[in-house]
């Protein structure tokens, strides 16, 4: 049996954070504090395991929110373009930032610690540049559909950790993580929510 987990963009339920950080399921206080930051089209993404378990809390942010540490490394990582995106992450009780850029149509996007120091790195690539036994796999866990996108996950030091797949089953979206051997790590299933923000006047 596959094992598949569920994301949220939002929240559902409050009690789906009574795993992550203490048992009171508080939220990043950060995250209520740069709330009034947050773009119009903002998201808020929390993913959980099966067994309700919060592995990664992230949210959009505005890019004078992000450390010049991580603006530099970000444009040393990934020369030329434009930041288009930005989003505070908590992974494992750990705080990270993402950074997208868009260069020659491409997008790309590292995660870095506050100080600067690669995490993770996501490379948009073509489903036609995709390992067929990637795509074999993707299809295998998530039968039928379209595939929306393709993103090579690399760790710091550019060494291919997984691919993330997402496909897009008769309005149901999934993202699939596939191992460069082909091998399944997971499923999750996308799933729109609603958080509701103290607002600041």
């Amino acid at each position: 049996m596959q094992s598949k987990g569920l994301m949220l963009t939002g929240l559902s339920a409050w009690t789906v954070l009574s795993g992550w950080g203490c048992a009171t399921g508080r939220l990043p206080v950060s995250m209520i504090e740069n709330a009034a930051m947050l773009p119009a089209d903002g998201e808020i993404e929390i993913q959980v395991s099966a067994n309700g378990e919060v592995r990664e809390i992230e949210y959009h942010i505005d890019q004078s929110m992000l450390p010049i540490a991580v603006i530099n490394a970000a444009n040393k990582k990934f020369v030329g373009g434009r930041i288009v995106d930005c989003e505070k992450e908590y992974v494992d009780g750990r705080v990270y930032y993402e950074v997208t850029k868009a260069i020659e149509g491409k997008k790309y996007e590292g995660m870095f610690t506050s100080d600067g120091k690669p995490y993770m790195l996501e490379i948009t690539i073509d489903e036609s540049d995709t390992p067929e036994n990637v795509i074999r796999a993707a299809h295998g866990a998530v039968a039928g559909g379209l595939i929306t996108s393709v993103e090579q996950i690399m760790d710091g030091p550019d060494k291919l950790r997984e691919y993330h797949i997402k496909k897009n089953v008769d309005g149901r979206k999934y993202k699939i993580l596939i191992r460069p051997d082909g091998g399944h790590i997971e499923t999750y299933r996308e799933i729109p929510a609603e958080i509701e923000i103290p607002a600041r006047p």
